[in-house]
């Protein structure tokens, strides 16, 4: 599911638009496609389990997202054996670094000390900064919600007739709200340990 914002200014129904707005448009549209749309990433090696650490710090993962962070963390044992999906882990984002923290249980680094551990997690879809980028969202969202900023932005143009342009505004922002929540991304299910927050600032 990719597209290019040239590909959504050419399919876009709407007269008197520009490569420069569409770009705003879509730009608006990737931000307001968060928390609905997530990108879902799998992470190797986020660590390697050492004798007596049990902190590691998460600064790699640069697409991690504080207010999601980790979903599920895996022990991988061996190559020929399957990976681990373990519970004994909690996290908290460090904003002094920026960054995510990862504590593991040692019973955890005890049992499994010097395997790596993979990730899997969720996070938004990076801003774009001209209509040639890639953008991983649905065409039919980003058009639908072009339509709804265009009709936005005439509305504060100031033109004559506001009445029926505020009725297509009504009309474009439901047609992209609907579209929003057809493609909304399944979350990954978290798995802290009980007990334990998942987020610590």
């Amino acid at each position: 599911m990719t597209t290019t914002g040239t590909a959504v200014h050419a399919n876009l129904p709407v007269a008197g638009k520009t490569e420069a707005n569409t770009l705003l448009a879509l730009k608006s549209a990737v931000q307001h496609s968060w928390p609905q749309i997530r990108m879902n990433e799998y992470a190797a090696t986020v660590a390697t389990l050492a004798t007596d650490t049990y902190t590691y710090s998460l600064s790699a993962l640069t697409l991690l997202h504080p207010d999601l962070m980790l979903s599920q963390v895996y022990i991988v044992r061996d190559t020929d054996e399957p990976m681990v999906l373990t519970r004994g882990w909690t996290q908290y984002w460090d904003k002094s670094a920026n960054a995510g923290t990862l504590t593991v249980e040692p019973w955890i680094v005890e049992t499994y000390v010097g395997k790596v551990l993979n990730a899997r997690y969720q996070y938004p879809h990076a801003a774009i900064s001209a209509l040639s980028d890639t953008l991983y969202l649905p065409q039919d969202y980003l058009e639908a919600y072009c339509a709804y900023w265009y009709a936005q932005n005439r509305l504060w143009e100031n033109l004559t007739d506001k009445g029926a342009i505020s009725n297509l505004l009504v009309l474009y922002r439901d047609e992209y709200q609907a579209i929003l929540r057809r493609h909304q991304t399944p979350p990954i299910h978290m798995l802290p340990l009980p007990g334990f927050d998942r987020m610590r600032t």
